[in-house]
C-alpha cells in the first residue's frame, strides 16, 4: 500500500473538530462582495503544522503530532507554489496536495492547478492521474452549502485479475463547496479572524467487466459503488492562509468484488475497508 503521506491527493465528508479548536459560525455574508488575502505568499512566510493521523481498520497508520514545515517555493504576483518538509513527505493530506501543484490567489478565491494522485489503494487498479486546471479550493463569496467548483471524469484501463485482463472503469467527481464563513475560530489557542470554511470531496464509482464463463457475455462487478471517498474540510484565514485541515479518507469494497476476489485468489491486494482521518492545526506562523 503506497504511504498515505504522500496521498495528495487529495481530497473529505463530515467534519471531524479537535478539541483544540472552536469557532464563532456566525454568518459574516451580506450584500457587499467579501475580498481579503486569505493566503498571504510572500517569499519568506513560513507555516508550521502539527499533524494527527488516526485509523480504525489499520492501526499502523496512526501517529500523532507530527510536524508539517511549509514555505513558499515560488511567487510571481498572485500565483504562487509551495514546498513541503523542504521536498519531503507531507504528514498532512491537505499539505501534501497543495505542494502538488500552483495557486493562484484572486480578490476572493484561491484556485489550483495540477495533478492529483488517486488514494493510495486505489493505485492497485490504475496509476492514471486527475488533472485540476484552475480549479477553486474556496470561494468567499459563495452561498454557504454551495458548490462552486465541480470537475468529472472517467478513466478506462485493463486491470490484472491473475493472469486474467479485464477492463476496468473509473467514475470520478471532484466538487469545492462552501460551507460557512465564520467571525472567528481558535486553533491551538491562537484566535484566526474572518475564517473560510470549504470542503473538498472526490466522489468514486469503480467497477470491472468480467466474463467468468468464458462466453463473450461479461457482467459488470462493482468495486466501490458512487462513496465519497476522500473529504477534505479546510479553513483558511485572512491574512493566515489554512489554518486547519480535517481530512476523511474511507471506502468499503463492494461485497460481489470480495466474493469474486474469493474465486481468484492472488489478485488486487486491497483491504475491504479504509477509514484515516488526517487533521493538520496551525502551530506557528511567520506572515510578512
Amino acid at each position: 500500500m503506497k504511504n498515505l503521506h504522500i496521498l495528495l491527493l487529495t481530497f473529505v465528508m463530515s467534519v471531524f473538530m479537535s478539541s483544540c479548536s472552536t469557532s464563532d459560525d456566525n454568518d459574516t455574508n451580506n450584500n457587499e462582495p467579501l475580498v481579503g488575502n486569505y493566503f498571504p505568499s510572500a517569499n519568506t512566510n513560513i507555516w508550521t503544522y502539527d499533524v494527527d493521523n488516526t485509523s480504525t481498520t489499520n492501526p499502523d497508520l496512526n501517529f500523532t503530532d507530527a510536524p508539517d514545515f511549509v514555505t513558499i517555493e515560488t511567487s510571481s504576483g498572485n500565483t504562487f507554489t509551495l514546498e513541503i518538509n523542504n521536498g519531503g513527505i507531507s504528514n498532512g493530506i491537505m499539505n501534501g496536495f497543495l505542494g502538488n501543484g500552483n495557486l493562484t490567489r484572486g480578490d476572493s478565491t484561491l484556485s489550483y492547478t495540477g495533478n492529483i494522485e488517486l488514494p493510495g489503494e486505489f493505485q492497485n487498479f490504475t496509476s492514471e492521474t486527475i488533472m485540476l486546471q484552475n480549479f477553486e479550493l474556496y470561494n468567499l463569496n459563495a452561498a454557504n452549502n454551495a458548490v462552486f467548483g465541480e470537475l468529472g471524469g472517467v478513466i478506462v484501463e485493463d486491470l490484472d485479475l491473475n493472469g486474467t485482463i479485464v477492463p476496468l472503469t473509473v467514475e470520478y467527481l471532484i466538487t469545492s463547496q462552501k460551507i460557512s464563513q465564520m467571525n472567528s475560530m481558535s486553533v491551538n489557542g491562537q484566535s484566526y479572524s474572518n475564517v473560510t470554511r470549504s470542503r473538498l470531496t472526490l466522489n468514486m464509482n469503480i467497477f470491472a467487466s468480467i466474463d467468468l464463463l468464458g462466453g463473450s457475455n461479461p457482467a459488470d462487478y462493482s468495486i466501490i459503488s458512487d462513496q465519497d471517498v476522500l473529504v477534505i474540510d479546510n479553513y483558511f484565514a485572512e491574512n493566515f492562509g489554512l489554518i486547519k485541515s480535517e481530512a476523511v479518507y474511507s471506502y468499503e469494497l463492494e461485497q460481489q468484488f470480495i466474493d469474486l476476489l474469493e474465486l481468484i485468489p492472488n489478485t488486487v491486494d486491497v483491504p475491504e475497508s479504509m477509514n484515516v482521518v488526517n487533521i493538520q492545526d496551525l502551530d506557528d506562523a511567520q506572515i510578512n
